[in-house]
């Protein structure tokens, strides 16, 4: 957001100068933004700027800023290109062969002892993909958080959570280690649920999971394009 624009209060108290440097910094953000998108064709993104609220154009400013417009672009015809000769341009895509198969009755057992091991010895990690909301179950909130009917009332990233500290301690038992056996934890978030995700973690002491060992961070985002390549919005 613009400064000074969350306290009116306070920025009338501001001496005159500093009042101005800062509405001519806005002044200069906003003409900055407006030639970038101007010059990559998408000045269409300002159109309905006069009927916007000042708390709307704060919004929308931050949200243009951090697009970057020749990735977005390069991804954009990348991908239609892709779609236009029916192939990718990364190459062929080819199914992960598997080295054995996991549900091998024989090789259950040694399959097991292995991944115990590799836990020990601190070769595992989980990467837990948590960036969508509910809304296709009737919730704004992160999936993970999400009510989904079990008599105990748990909660998909607290049936995550326990599995892998019972991983860890199984580990431990397993292979006698001297000190517990720690496996990272990384939760892939989105703008939509981070801060929301985190909160929920910290408020739940990590369902018993070191803290230290969890890791959260955001996946990218793109703007999304009609066919012929213009930024679509979200509302006017």
């Amino acid at each position: 957001t613009f400064p000074g624009r969350g306290d009116d209060s306070r920025v009338r108290r501001e001496p005159s100068s500093l009042a101005s440097r800062t509405s001519t910094s806005n002044m200069s953000s906003e003409e900055s933004i407006r030639a970038a998108f101007a010059a990559a064709g998408q000045s269409h993104v300002f159109a309905h700027w006069d009927e916007c609220s000042a708390e709307d154009r704060a919004s929308l400013l931050a949200q243009l800023s951090q697009i970057d417009l020749a990735r977005v672009k390069s991804v954009f015809s990348r991908s239609m290109a892709d779609h236009a000769s029916g192939s990718s341009s990364k190459g062929a895509i080819e199914p992960v062969r598997a080295d054995d198969d996991a549900s091998n009755p024989e090789m259950a057992e040694a399959w097991a002892e292995a991944g115990l091991r590799a836990a020990a010895n601190g070769e595992l990690a989980v990467v837990l993909l948590a960036g969508g909301q509910g809304t296709r179950l009737g919730s704004s909130a992160p999936k993970g958080m999400y009510d989904i009917g079990l008599p105990s009332g748990r909660t998909l990233f607290q049936l995550q959570c326990e599995r892998l500290a019972r991983l860890q301690r199984d580990a431990a038992a397993a292979t006698g280690a001297q000190a517990p056996v720690t496996v990272p934890l990384y939760v892939m978030t989105s703008p939509f649920t981070h801060d929301e995700t985190e909160a929920y973690f910290k408020t739940n002491a990590y369902f018993g999971l070191d803290a230290a060992a969890v890791t959260f961070f955001q996946q990218g985002d793109l703007p999304c394009f009609s066919e012929s390549g213009a930024i679509l919005m979200k509302s006017k």
